[in-house]
């Protein structure tokens, strides 16, 4: 699994005193379209899916909501 180093997230960036903290990524998330083969409408983005009137559904809702 590739490694990368990213910018400290707000909860550990505005934590001054906090020292030594190790934070470990264990979920990514990525969103985007899924689509028949072949893509018919020849859609590129969500901006196209609206313009061309495509049918759409919504992902479930998470159970995990940060409360920051």
């Amino acid at each position: 699994m590739p490694t990368a180093i990213l910018p400290l997230p707000p909860v550990l960036r505005d934590a001054p005193d906090l020292r030594d903290a190790l934070l470990v990524a264990f979920v990514r998330r990525e969103q985007g379209l899924v689509l028949p083969p072949g893509n018919p409408k020849r859609l590129r983005g969500l901006s196209d899916v609206l313009a061309l009137g495509a049918r759409m559904a919504m992902r479930q809702r998470s159970y995990f909501r940060p409360t920051m």
